[in-house]
Order: structure tokens, then sequence, then C-alpha cells
């Protein structure tokens, strides 16, 4: 087989992307906030299938807390 030709550029350097700190997040959630508004009612209903799901995993976990 025949040899490739060595390419004469460089290849391109990427930047690397920096990850946010899940502590940052942790230690903001945890901190009181008497103006964060709390999710009282879902805006969207949920399907069959999510339903369902759900349905089964609150049941499991009533039956599991009556259990024990």
């Amino acid at each position: 087989m025949a040899k490739r030709k060595s390419k004469s550029k460089r290849p391109q350097s990427h930047h690397n992307k920096q990850k946010k700190s899940q502590h940052d997040q942790r230690k903001r959630l945890q901190r009181k906030n008497p103006k964060r508004k709390k999710t009282t009612q879902a805006k969207v209903p949920l399907t069959d299938t999510m339903l369902t799901a759900v349905a089964a995993l609150q049941a499991w976990g009533a039956a599991y807390i009556i259990c024990s």
C-alpha cells in the first residue's frame, strides 16, 4: 500500500469547556431564600406511560412504608 502524505498543517486546538461545579449549585439551593418560588402544580399533566410509572412507584413506596 502507498504511504499517506503527512499533513503540513498542525491540527487546530480545541478549547476545553469547563464544567460548573455541582457544589456551587448545592450551596445556593441549601441557603434559605424566602423569595424562592415553590412548585405547587405541574405545568403539563403527565402522559399515559409516565402516569402509570409514577402511580406504580407511589404504590410501591406506600406498600414499602407499611411493611417496614
